[in-house]
C-alpha cells in the first residue's frame, strides 16, 4: 500500500520518535510511504495514488484531515495513529498503541468498518460537541500551554468559567421538539472527554446523533453532571436533564455561545447540527 502519514507537530502528544516507530512498522511490511502535515491554519496537501491516510494526532488533527479528505473528493481508508492531546475515536476504535499492532490492524482490508460524520452549519465533527461550559472553557484554552501539558490545559482554562459562571438561554429545535436550555452536548460517538460517555448507545459506524440538555446549568448542576458522567451513571435520570435521538436540530442564542467540536471551538450560535453526507471508511 501506499500510505501517507500525516501529523499535528503542535498537537499536545506529538513525539517525533513515535512517529519514526510507526514508520518503522509500516516499512517492515514494505509499505510505501508520504508524508504530510496538518496544523491550525495550513492547508492540507494529499498524495496522489493513496491507499490510506494514516493520521498521527488527536480528534481535532483527524477532523482537519477527514474534511480535506471530502474536499478533494479522495475516497480513501483513514485511521487514527492515538497521539493527541484527547484521543476519543481512536479510543472508540479501539486501535492499539503498539506500533507494529497498530499497523497490523489497519493493514488488514477485512477490518474495515464504514462510519459517518456530524455535521455543524457546513463544517463536520466526528465524536463530540457541545455548547455551554465546556466550549468556554475550550474557546479559553491556550495553544501554548495544550502544547505543553496536554490535556490539562483544559483544566487550566475551566477555571476562569468557573469564576465567571455563563449561563445562557439557548433555544433548541430538535426534530420540531422545542427545548430551552443552557447547554447541550451532542454525541455522534461513544466518549466525551476520555473514557466517560454521556450517550452510551452512540456510534461513530451509525448515523445517529443524541442530544443531551441541561434545562439548568448552574454551577451544581454541572457539578451533578459530571459527577454522574465520572462514576458512569446514566445522565438523562438527573433532574433537569433532557435525552434523546436526533436527526437534526438546530441552536440559538442572544448571547454569544462558542460551539466546540471534537475539542476545538469552530463555530458559535446559532447553527445547526445534522449527519453529514457521505461516508468514512475506518481502516
Amino acid at each position: 500500500m501506499t500510505v501517507q502519514i500525516i501529523s499535528n507537530p503542535v498537537s499536545g502528544g506529538f513525539s517525533p520518535q513515535r512517529i519514526l516507530a510507526l514508520e518503522t512498522a509500516f516499512r517492515k511490511r514494505s509499505h510505501a510511504l508520504a508524508y504530510g502535515h496538518s496544523a491550525p491554519g495550513t492547508a492540507i496537501a494529499l498524495a496522489d495514488d493513496l491507499s490510506l491516510v494514516c493520521v498521527v494526532g488527536g480528534d481535532g488533527t483527524l477532523r482537519h484531515v477527514v474534511s480535506a479528505l471530502r474536499q478533494a473528493k479522495a475516497d480513501v481508508p483513514i485511521c487514527a495513529y492515538p497521539a493527541g492531546t484527547v484521543n476519543l475515536l481512536a479510543r472508540e476504535a479501539e486501535y492499539p498503541i503498539d506500533p507494529d499492532a497498530f499497523v497490523e490492524r489497519v493493514s488488514c482490508a477485512d477490518r474495515r468498518r464504514r462510519g459517518f460524520a456530524g455535521r455543524i452549519g457546513e463544517q463536520l465533527f466526528l465524536v463530540c460537541a457541545s455548547a455551554g461550559p465546556d466550549s468556554y472553557a475550550v474557546a479559553g484554552v491556550s495553544s501554548r500551554l495544550k502544547r505543553w501539558i496536554g490535556r490539562a490545559a483544559y483544566g487550566a482554562a475551566f477555571l476562569s468559567v468557573l469564576l465567571h459562571w455563563p449561563r445562557p438561554r439557548i433555544v433548541l429545535d430538535v426534530d420540531g421538539r422545542r427545548i430551552v436550555c443552557e447547554a447541550f452536548y451532542v454525541a455522534k460517538g461513544r466518549f466525551f472527554a476520555g473514557p466517560w460517555s454521556f450517550a452510551r448507545t452512540a456510534s461513530i459506524n451509525d448515523e445517529t446523533l443524541h442530544l443531551v440538555a441541561l434545562t439548568r446549568a448552574r454551577r451544581r448542576d454541572y457539578a451533578r453532571f459530571m459527577w454522574a458522567l465520572l462514576r458512569g451513571k446514566p445522565v438523562d435520570r438527573l433532574p433537569g436533564v433532557l435525552a434523546q435521538p436526533f436527526d437534526t436540530l438546530s441552536a440559538a442564542s442572544d448571547a454569544d455561545v462558542p460551539v466546540q467540536a471534537d475539542g476545538d471551538t469552530i463555530t458559535a450560535l446559532p447553527t445547526t447540527i445534522g449527519i453529514h453526507d457521505g461516508i468514512i471508511h475506518y481502516a
